[in-house]
């Protein structure tokens, strides 16, 4: 964001604080379009590809209505203006769990195990740094749980991820870089967890009897 984008607000307006805006920029609600980084995984959580193991991964948004990333702050520490996720969240999500865990070997398919992903929390906060910038941190909170064909719940628990960075000259692209962190943390936690795979492969094994 350029300073020039702030003339006209207060006289003393910080060009290191593209984020929080002290001048008229803070008023504007902004979108930022996030992706998914990709996790790592040990081998060990990879299945046999001659399996025909069976998955279905829904996700829902339990936010509730306010969608809202994270607030601009405006002079004073006042909230501004939100910021959004441009693109649809939970469909990011899922799409996610897809690629993962069809890279440890899992199809995708309607017909065997349920996971139910439910979005708890994916918000953040800025806070001043030493630099006279600012820090965003985000964290995101997604509760899993993996259901048998006939519904009957065989595992669940809640993954968290956080992320942080600073602000710089590139304004809300320090939101970008927090949000994809916290984001591709709390799907790696879950798909890193043995248990979950485990729960997977029982799950399946239950509807083959």
């Amino acid at each position: 964001m350029r300073r020039t984008d702030c003339v006209g607000g207060l006289t003393k307006c910080l060009a290191v604080t593209p984020l929080l805006l002290l001048c008229g920029c803070w008023a504007r609600m902004e979108y930022v379009q996030l992706e998914y980084l990709g996790a790592g995984g040990p081998s060990t959580l990879s299945i046999s590809t001659d399996k025909h193991v069976p998955v279905a991964v829904r996700v829902s948004d339990e936010r509730g209505p306010d969608k809202r990333l994270i607030s601009k702050t405006g002079p004073y520490g006042s909230e501004a203006a939100p910021i959004y996720a441009s693109n649809d969240v939970p469909q990011l999500i899922q799409r996610a769990f897809d690629t993962e865990l069809t890279k440890r070997g899992f199809v995708t398919a309607p017909d065997g195990a349920m996971v139910s992903v439910e979005l708890v929390r994916f918000r953040g906060e800025s806070r001043p740094n030493w630099s006279y910038g600012h820090t965003v941190k985000a964290d995101m909170i997604l509760s899993v749980a993996v259901r048998r064909p006939d519904g009957m719940v065989v595992f669940s628990h809640t993954y968290t991820g956080n992320g942080s960075d600073d602000a710089g000259p590139q304004g809300v692209e320090v939101v970008k870089v927090a949000f994809e962190q916290a984001l591709t943390a709390a799907i790696t936690a879950a798909v890193n967890d043995k248990a979950f795979v485990e729960s997977l492969l029982a799950a399946s094994r239950t509807e083959s009897n």
